[in-house]
């Protein structure tokens, strides 16, 4: 999942599920990565924002879904999917936007597989998880990684042998993966495992998993405490029962203070981690949920939404921006965008719309406010 290092300023949960129903064809990519970019610059802005925002001239385009997104320092924009076609050329599942929504065409990576996962690292390197096996003229099986300026790194080459959905890096620099593997490298790691800096297998860490094909993880958070929250289909973890939910120790034993059942979608749900220890849920049934820091639900939040919530993001105020395919929340009209207070009532100031639904969402570490960011572009 997603958890984009360098930007302090929220955090960022995508759901990115392989099997999940695409949305509609009527929610372009344009559509979606306008919205990206306009939620981006909103939320640095926290709770300044007081009218019904409309969006920017951010307009890139994208033929197909989007999955990943990542701003860089600079306020590049990563964008990875299943597209092969963004800003108007081609591009292969990956490619890069200036803060304008131009092509940055220096980075062409040409991916031979969908992009489910961008995450940043500290030092201006990223990872890239997904299906391909090549990248760049070079093969990397399912992940890799990228200097800041966009050439391969050459002296990482980890490889899983079957999709990686999430990724979470560290703050020793250790990098979390998840998906529908077994092998990373040469060694068994059944749907998640981690790997040293240097892309080597941490034989420290290996969360047991018993190997089926339904077997999966699909989101990974990061407590600040090193715990480990991850998500996915599967039924029992270190051969202890949990279902499709858990949270690991740092070295990888269960937490047998976290264990709650939860019975959703078990392979279309992501994870967002909020300061005070409580976690977000989002997906294709639940909507949006949370639980306390011990696995209980909090029952005092209760958001309802008509349709599923994909994406969600937390701002430094404590709002929630949740995206997804939706046109009512609290039984009020929002069209696949709305912002929540932390309690689950509707911010009834926060109505920008979208002609569809939408995957992603991202923070523009550049912008100190929205209205500034959109004197710049």
């Amino acid at each position: 999942m997603c958890s984009l290092q360098p930007l302090t300023c929220l955090q960022v949960q995508v759901l990115k599920p392989e099997r999940a129903a695409k949305p509609s064809r009527a929610s372009t990519l344009l559509d979606q990565l306008k919205i990206i970019q306009f939620i981006s610059i909103l939320l640095l802005s926290g709770s300044a924002v007081a009218q019904t925002p409309s969006a920017d001239d951010f307009n890139p385009g994208a033929d197909n879904d989007v999955y990943a997104i990542a701003v860089q320092p600079d306020g590049k924009v990563l964008v990875g999917g299943s597209f092969t076609n963004l800003g108007g050329q081609a591009r292969f599942y990956a490619g890069r936007l200036h803060p304008d929504g131009t092509l940055d065409t220096s980075f062409d990576p040409a991916a031979d597989g969908v992009i489910y996962s961008i995450v940043l690292q500290s030092d201006g390197k990223f990872l890239l998880g997904g299906s391909f096996k090549n990248i760049a003229g070079q093969a990397r099986n399912r992940i890799c990684r990228f200097n800041a300026n966009g050439t391969i790194d050459n002296l990482f080459d980890a490889a899983a042998n079957g999709t990686v959905y999430a990724i979470a890096v560290q703050a020793d620099g250790k990098i979390l993966v998840g998906g529908i593997f077994s092998r990373l490298g040469t060694i068994e790691r059944i749907r998640i495992g981690r790997l040293n800096p240097d892309g080597s297998v941490d034989m420290d860490f290996n969360p047991i998993l018993l190997s089926n094909p339904d077997i999966s993880v699909f989101s990974l958070a990061l407590q600040p405490d090193g715990k480990i929250f991850i998500g996915g289909n599967f039924e029992h973890l270190n051969l202890e029962p949990r279902e499709n939910l858990a949270r690991l120790n740092a070295n990888g034993t269960t937490d047998s203070t976290f264990n709650v059942d939860f019975y959703g979608n078990p392979d279309r749900f992501g994870l967002l981690l909020q300061p005070d220890g409580k976690v977000l849920l989002c997906g294709n049934r639940v909507g949006l949920s949370r639980l306390n820091a011990n696995g209980t639900t909090d029952t005092a939040f209760a958001p309802n939404t008509t349709g599923p919530v994909t994406a969600m993001s937390l701002q430094a105020d404590g709002k929630i921006i949740v995206a997804g395919n939706y046109t009512y929340v609290n039984g009020q009209p929002r069209n696949h965008l709305a912002r929540l207070y932390s309690n689950g009532t509707l911010d009834t100031e926060f109505d920008p719309g979208a002609s569809g639904a939408v995957s992603a969402l991202a923070c523009n570490p550049m912008a100190k406010s929205w209205w500034e960011a959109l004197l710049q572009m």
